[in-house]
């Protein structure tokens, strides 16, 4: 059940993050690249938990 909640936080931060790099990015899609590897490693992390 926490495991849970600490996912949907870092899944909300994940997204602001992504959010605030689209805003203020010249190279979106190599930003977005790079915060789609932080999600990927956060949820492994998370798994190991």
């Amino acid at each position: 059940m926490i495991k849970i909640l600490i996912s949907i936080e870092i899944g909300k931060f994940i997204l602001s993050v992504k959010n605030y790099i689209n805003k203020y990015s010249k190279n979106a899609k190599y930003s977005l690249y790079l915060a789609d590897e932080l999600a990927w490693f956060l949820s492994f992390q998370l798994g190991e938990m």
